[in-house]
């Protein structure tokens, strides 16, 4: 273990070393040229003059299938950018085909969007729709390369080809003790040697249009990066036909051993279609804080996943698959719910702002019967309004702050704490259960600590009963806990007519947790606020 490992899934079809196996398109066999003054991979490019007329040039690799993932990545410059017509005309054009008289032509820049030139890495999908279409094409291609339809005579080459390639993804594993990053990687892969173009740095980040594997099922990846920007490009520009498939850029996290932080990033797309995916198969522990997803498409996390503070503005539905958000806001969600989960305490203080045409959050599993729930989120804009009772009246409408699409006939409370807002429910007609929603809820929480480090104790018994002197009869659970968390915390909301009285106590006797430390029992009293959220410290002495 150490220093991170990166590879790529992508196949080399030509590297652009050698005029040999390229030929002109549209005339001028003779004007191409191995050029070592402008390249973007290895040593060399192929590169041709393109005055006022559609010419180019292309590779014969001969059949080339490719997978149900896989893309063509064609890197492309054109020295005169001023001379290319503009995007809806072809003014640059990415060809792959059978042969010089059947292929497709995508579109993919103009003078009016690429208007400062440079290196481009464009990925196609060879199965889509072109942009135009030059005799028919068959299904496995073998012809790859680039046609510029120029407006304006030139001294020089000015269309130049580099590395075209195919595949989908790159990966990075290892980092045990040297955790890889995305700029770490960008740079690996943006190395004249290599050039992959599916990840690149950028300022101020990365740009990818790929998949990125954080780990695989087969070997785990420390990776730890902080505020920069990473940016799904749009590959699919406008007013021309889709070029990626949805869902080809993404980032992957795997491996059960995978341990990953990401803190202060931005993700962002500026893709309407191929918008960028995050999705978490497994990890040991992946931490999300202080980061914001922008018009992406769907996040799906993972028991291991731990979300504070972060946004998602414009998104696809998130999927907590047992993920947990601590003060996480949504905005303006494109899916049917801004968060799929079974249980509403995975979502803690968060808030939602809707469009009135989507859900805040869909509730899928009421596993027992009566089960309660405990709801302190914020989402006053954009839903129907909601009641208490017991039990309601769900309502029809689709912009329902809580959709229950579990299957079954189970009874559930929703307990809403004070100053969370009172959620509207529908249901779905798998769900038969009553649901009762109670307003005016409190959390009360016990936080445990060492009494010489101040160090949080992690996996505490915590037992609190009412006492004499309150709204609850005496001797009823209040709090029975096996396990504190790590951060010594456990916790319970509801409401109370009146501040409450309680008696308790706090022991470590057994664990496997932390350093597996044993502590003696601690008794504990004190009283529950009715009008605002509450909790006691409880110090505990080392069991030596």
């Amino acid at each position: 273990m150490g220093a991170p490992v990166y590879n790529t899934d992508l196949n080399d079809i030509t590297l652009s070393e050698s005029t040999t196996g390229w030929s002109a398109l549209g005339g001028g066999a003779s004007g191409l040229s191995l050029e070592p003054d402008f390249f973007i991979q290895g040593s060399n490019c192929i590169a041709k003059q393109i005055k006022a007329e559609t010419k180019g040039h292309h590779f014969s690799n001969g059949a080339t299938a490719q997978g149900a993932d896989d893309h063509v990545y064609v890197w492309v410059y054109v020295s005169t950018p001023g001379t290319t017509d503009l995007l809806t005309n072809g003014g640059l054009r990415v060809t792959i085909g059978t042969s010089g008289t059947a292929r497709k032509e995508f579109y993919v820049a103009g003078k009016d969007t690429y208007f400062r030139g440079g290196w481009v890495c464009y990925p196609i999908r060879y199965s889509l729709t072109a942009d135009n279409a030059v005799g028919s094409a068959g299904a496995t291609p073998s012809f790859f390369g680039a046609v510029m339809q120029g407006l304006a005579s030139v001294k020089s080459v000015n269309l130049g080809i580099d590395a075209i390639r195919y595949g989908s993804n790159v990966e990075v594993t290892d980092g045990v003790g040297s955790p890889a990053t995305f700029t770490a990687l960008a740079q690996h892969a943006d190395n004249l040697t290599r050039s992959w173009g599916l990840i690149q740095e950028i300022g101020g980040g990365v740009l990818v249009q790929g998949k990125v594997l954080v780990g695989t099922a087969s070997s785990q990846c420390e990776f730890s990066e902080s505020n920069i920007l990473v940016l799904f490009p749009d590959n699919n520009p406008a007013a021309v036909n889709q070029h990626t498939l949805a869902g080809h850029k993404e980032i992957i996290i795997d491996n059960a051993s995978s341990a990953v932080t990401w803190e202060g990033i931005t993700f962002l797309s500026l893709d309407t279609t191929d918008k960028g995916v995050i999705t978490v198969n497994t990890s040991n522990s992946t931490g999300i804080t202080g980061c914001v997803f922008q018009n992406i498409a769907t996040t799906s996390l993972h028991s291991s996943v731990a979300v504070a503070s972060s946004n998602w503005i414009g998104c696809d539905t998130v999927t907590a698959n047992q993920a947990t958000f601590v003060g996480c806001d949504f905005n303006s969600t494109v899916g049917t719910s801004a968060v799929v989960t079974d249980d509403l305490a995975d979502l803690d203080e968060c808030s939602f702002t809707g469009d009135n045409t989507s859900h805040a959050v869909e509730l899928t599993s009421v596993p027992t019967d009566g089960i309660t729930m405990n709801w302190n989120c914020d989402a006053a804009s954009g839903y129907t309004a909601g009641a208490t009772g017991s039990p309601i009246t769900p309502t029809t409408n689709n912009d329902a702050h809580i959709l229950i699409t579990a299957n079954t006939a189970n009874d559930l409370t929703i307990n809403v704490a004070t100053g969370a807002t009172i959620p509207s429910v529908k249901v779905d007609p798998a769900y038969t259960g009553n649901v009762e929603v109670v307003a005016g809820q409190v959390t009360f929480t016990v936080t445990v600590r060492d009494i010489d480090t101040a160090a949080a104790v992690e996996a505490a018994r915590v037992y609190i009963t009412a006492d004499a002197g309150g709204p609850l009869a005496q001797g009823t659970v209040i709090v029975d806990k096996l396990e504190t968390n790590a951060s010594g915390q456990v916790s319970d909301t509801r409401s109370y007519a009146s501040d409450q009285p309680f008696v308790g106590s706090v022991r470590r006797a057994t664990s496997t947790k932390g350093d597996g430390t044993l502590y003696k029992s601690s008794n504990v009293t004190g009283t529950i606020s009715s009008a605002a959220d509450s909790g006691v410290t409880v110090s505990l002495i080392k069991d030596e």
